[in-house]
This record gives structure tokens, sequence and C-alpha cells, in this order.
């Protein structure tokens, strides 16, 4: 829970923030299933970053070709006095329908997933709680006449705390 935070002094976010470029470089995302949940260690340091990498059992990261478009994640604080929770939503599109590829995203569908993001300051976020994930969804659409076909595919779910930093410096065991 974040009710230690109460309490905590603030200094001012400018220490933290600068020059500010919108937008992501990349999305890579792997099924919940493929974590080797027995040596998992879900530990996030006082600066909000994931202490440990994510082990695979199965599989690794997968990789998503991403188009340009505006608020590819957003992040909601709801800040209920007992138990706050923070809605992740991760929306983009992915180019050039295919008949082989709407077969993978159906399958897609029935599993849940944690997402690493990588913006253009090369901050990378882990999005999703790795023991519960996030849903996936997804829509094709042919494109208007002077757009490109595509698919719109999204990530969501709820969390118990705000997406930490991925910059994992020890690997468990």
């Amino acid at each position: 829970m974040l009710l230690h935070l109460a309490g905590m002094e603030l200094s001012g976010l400018e220490k933290y923030c600068g020059a500010n470029l919108g937008g992501l470089k990349t999305i890579q995302y792997a099924p919940i299933h493929w974590i080797n949940a027995s040596i998992l260690i879900d530990l996030v340091t006082d600066e909000n970053n994931f202490l440990y990498t994510i082990p695979f059992s199965t599989g690794s990261w997968l990789s998503l070709p991403i188009m340009p478009s505006e608020d590819i994640w957003i992040e909601n604080n709801n800040l209920a006095p007992s138990s706050p929770t923070f809605t992740q939503e991760i929306t983009t599109i992915v180019p050039k329908l295919r008949p082989e590829a709407s077969i993978e995203l159906e399958a897609m569908s029935n599993m849940r997933f944690i997402v690493r993001l990588t913006d253009k300051h090369d901050q990378e976020w882990l999005i999703g709680d790795p023991r519960v994930g996030l849903s996936f969804n997804y829509r094709a659409t042919s494109g208007s006449t002077n757009g490109l076909n595509s698919y719109s595919i999204g990530f969501s779910g709820i969390t118990g705390r705000p997406s930490p930093g991925y910059n994992p410096s020890y690997t468990p065991s």
C-alpha cells in the first residue's frame, strides 16, 4: 500500500522533470503465464524502480511495431483512502492487416500480459502487476482511402501501485 506516503515531505517536481519529449520508442509485452512465479521477486525501490529482472520460465519479451499516436500510455490514480489503485491503459496502432496476425491477436485476447515501455527519454517502465497482468483487446480496420489498414490494440488493467521504472539491478535465482 501507499499509505506510508501520506506523511512524506515534498521537495518539488522541478528536480525530477525537465525537457519533455512525448511518445514512446518501443513496446514489449509478455504473457504472465511465461513468468517463473516461483522465483519472481516483486520489489520496487524507494525511487520507484523495479529491482529484479522478470524471470521467464518460457519465452521472453516480444516486440510490438507501433505507429506514432497520442497518449499511448495513460495511468490514472484512484486514491481511495483505504486502498489506492491505478488504472493502466495502453493503446496503439499496429500497421498492416494480415490474416495470420489475426490468429495471434485472437489468441492474445485470452491471455494476461505485462508490458515494458521505453519512452523517448530512454526511460523504461513496467506496466501491469506481474502476478495479475493486463487484459488485451484489438480491433482491425481496413483504413480510409488515404489511410492505412491496421490493428488498434490495447492493454488495460488496475494495479495497486504506480508503474515503476524498469531498470533492474539484480536477477532472481
